[in-house]
């Protein structure tokens, strides 16, 4: 387990490595993220425990935040991850 924020982005063209419970599991993946709302290129943050925030993901949806230009969102979620992995290190969470 890794004590840093892990970045990721919707619709990526790169494979999606395969858990351990059998591959097919992330085959609808594209179509799942578009259902909940996610356009192309959004970022996804997942704490070092694994876990995705409703909140920041929602933020990162609906928020000012997604209408951005791409370059500043990208910019923006660097420093969100940087400072939240920072937070967490310290023995915190980012809220």
């Amino acid at each position: 387990m890794t004590d840093e924020w892990q970045l990721f982005w919707t619709g990526g063209r790169a494979p999606v490595p395969e858990p351990g419970d059998g591959p097919g599991r992330w085959a609808d993946l594209v179509e799942r993220e578009r259902r909940l709302g996610f356009g192309e290129r959004r970022p996804i943050l997942v704490s070092p425990d694994g876990r995705v925030d409703a909140r920041l993901s929602a933020f990162f949806r609906r928020s000012r935040f997604s209408s951005r230009a791409a370059g500043t969102r990208k910019s923006y979620v660097l420093d969100y991850r940087l400072f939240f992995s920072f937070v967490w290190q310290a023995g915190r969470n980012w809220d």
